[in-house]
């Protein structure tokens, strides 16, 4: 039931034809510019990025891509050099959390000073509280109910603090204000892979793949992220095939969790039955970051290699517990995308007991009534 009512609400079949409002309409004549700077910033040149875009937001600024892209670069330069513009940090070479802290305030000041809808929403991005974005989301719904952005804003911030029913009607006014809002669909494809619609979610990953590729508003690692939750889709749809075909189109450079890249493409291997392939893609993975997770699929499923039926069992079974527990202990926490290396575990541990329960079955002898 709560996976219909998840497809109703979100639409679950849907064309996704853009309709883009004001805040969208970015300037062909923008994107030599945006092109360069995206390709300076993945470069490491936030300089030459921010000497790009910082002009063009001065020219429109309620285009929120473009100034959701400067906030990028602002936030790079705080926190690598403690300045950018008239704003500064105490040093440079901080984590970043003061760099947001101090970009956030300017921003919500630049709100408060000039109250417009694409200003809170800037504002509200740059939060670290929850609820505090949605008052800000407010404002800027008060001051235009139909820019996209604060429904978007909304859902999103709305599914990391587990209101789910919530986002889901947020997300539905930001689809109906623009079917083929990018973020929408991108948002859209999480909730939908976390009620278990793993066919619908492909389909959103898929369109928003296809419209972002070669869109400088959009970074590498995004697009490497949306690669990597569409082939763990493909996994769980028992489509192991596609989902190596997609692991090979990954950008390695721009992969931004390797060990994450592993753990599915372990699981492809090993629902093509690849053994020595998912066992090496395993041990990458476990040598790039050790986990709690991996030494017990690495261990059952060299168990699984040996003919060690019961020990594979147990090991299975104590991976779920730990899986179980981890959800729990992650109750109440900021979520911002599915944990698909999880999903792809479970299925495989419940895959392997199902098949070795019933091999037990068929091994177990059987008997005649007296």
């Amino acid at each position: 039931m709560a996976v219909l009512a998840l497809a109703t609400a979100c639409g679950a079949t849907r064309a996704y034809v853009a309709e883009p409002g004001a805040y969208d309409r970015v300037p062909a004549t923008w994107r030599q510019d945006l092109a360069a700077a995206r390709l300076a910033f993945e470069r490491g040149d936030a300089h030459t990025a921010y000497a790009r875009v910082a002009p063009l937001t001065l020219q429109q600024e309620a285009i929120l891509p473009v100034r959701l892209f400067l906030q990028e670069i602002e936030l790079a330069l705080l926190a690598d050099e403690g300045r950018v513009g008239d704003l500064t940090a105490s040093s440079g070479g901080n984590s970043g959390g003061e760099a947001r802290a101090v970009l956030a305030r300017f921003y919500e000041e630049q709100a408060e000073a000039r109250p417009r809808a694409e200003a809170y929403v800037l504002a509200a991005r740059l939060c670290r509280d929850g609820e505090q974005a949605l008052t800000l989301l407010d404002e800027a719904d008060t001051i235009d109910p139909r820019c996209v952005w604060v429904h978007y804003a909304r859902a999103w911030w709305r599914y990391g603090l587990r209101r789910f029913k919530e986002a889901r009607a947020a997300l539905r006014t930001a689809l109906r204000l623009d079917p083929g809002h990018l973020p929408s669909v991108r948002l859209q494809a999480t909730l939908l892979a976390g009620a278990g619609e793993s066919d619908a979610a492909a389909d959103a990953l898929e369109v928003w793949l296809e419209r972002t590729a070669d869109d400088p508003l959009y970074s590498g690692a995004e697009r490497a992220d949306a690669l990597l939750d569409l082939a763990a889709l493909r996994v769980l749809l028992d489509e192991p095939g596609e989902a190596l075909a997609l692991l090979e189109d990954l950008d390695p450079r721009a992969v931004r969790d390797p060990v994450r890249a592993e753990e599915v493409r372990a699981a492809a291997h090993e629902a093509r039955g690849e053994l020595t392939h998912a066992l090496e893609a395993v041990r990458r993975a476990s040598a790039l970051r050790p986990s709690e997770l991996l030494p017990l699929v690495q261990q059952a499923m060299l168990l699984e290699s040996a003919g060690d039926a019961e020990g594979e069992r147990k090991s299975w079974l104590k991976l779920l517990e730990m899986i179980a527990s981890n959800e729990a202990v992650q109750e109440g926490e900021d979520l911002s995308s599915i944990d698909f290396s999880a999903a792809l575990f479970r299925l495989q541990a419940h895959a392997r007991l199902a098949r070795l329960g019933a091999a037990g079955e068929a091994a177990a002898p059987t008997t005649s009534e007296p």
